[in-house]
Parts: C-alpha cells; structure tokens; sequence
C-alpha cells in the first residue's frame, strides 16, 4: 500500500474546504482563498490527491460551480489538517 502525503497546497486547500464545508467553493475562490498562484487548474490536481487520501465521496463536484466538503468529512479531515500542524 502507498502511503500518500499531502503537499502544503494540498493542506491550504483542504483548510478551504473544511472552512466552508456544506458550502460550494468555485475554481477562482479556492485558488484565492488557499493562497495559490499561477494555474488556475491547479486546484483539480490537489482535489484528486485530496479525495485519495479522504475518500472518493468526501469532495463534491457541483458542475459549472465548484466543489464541497461534505459535512460527514469534515472530522476526518480536520484529523489530517492537525497531524501535518
């Protein structure tokens, strides 16, 4: 089994999430909010790794609006956010 760790953008943008769980975060406000810069895609990349180690179901993809943490992952992510603090 590999053991995935998660980047320091991974975690700013899992910070976004969990901070807004139940709530539909777009492209532009999470790359913003999590403090990344350059590609505006690159927000895709760090939700595939996240829903890896998190689960497929845990991260929502609202089309043509964004994605959410859903609620019921928030503990578990609040798990990783603190053992990478």
């Amino acid at each position: 089994m590999t053991v995935i760790t998660p980047s320091p953008t991974d975690l700013a943008v899992l910070r976004v999430l969990v901070d807004r769980a139940g709530k539909v975060t777009g492209r532009h406000d999470l790359n913003r909010l999590a403090g990344l810069e350059g590609s505006e895609r690159r927000c895709e990349a760090t939700l595939v790794m996240l829903r890896k180690v998190l689960g497929h179901d845990t991260i929502v993809t609202i089309r043509r609006r964004g994605w959410m943490l859903v609620n019921d992952a928030v503990p578990v992510a609040l798990t990783l956010l603190d053992s990478y603090a």
